[in-house]
């Protein structure tokens, strides 16, 4: 991956478990603020057949440095939109390059 292709700058945030443990709303913090790689992908949802509910499918597809302790209960928070993340591979296994399925929250669930 070339530096030059990290052109956007996003915030993984983690959950915090305490306010989640006592009974308060999910809440975030920091966890990395990092350059990224963003390539838009497909808006599309999915009826899963067997719970009968919409599935957000991929609409992004990113790729950062490698970045230890990445969790997909994490979310992304970029510029003023939010993405959960479906998915993180660590490309080649070599803990370089991580690429990020995620998709954007549409529906007001996002916090912003």
């Amino acid at each position: 991956m070339m530096a030059g292709e990290l052109k956007h700058r996003i915030i993984f945030q983690k959950p915090d478990d305490f306010a989640s443990r006592i009974g308060g709303s999910k809440s975030y913090h920091t966890f990395a603020t990092v350059w990224a790689k963003i390539v838009p992908m497909s808006g599309r949802e999915n009826m899963n057949s067997t719970t009968k509910k919409d599935e957000a499918m991929i609409t992004h597809v990113i790729t950062i440095r490698f970045l230890r302790g990445l969790t997909p209960d994490m979310r992304i928070s970029f510029e003023s939109r939010t993405l959960k993340i479906r998915a993180i591979r660590n490309l080649n296994e070599r803990n370089r390059e991580i690429e990020i399925d995620a998709y954007e929250e549409a529906d007001g669930e996002s916090g912003y």
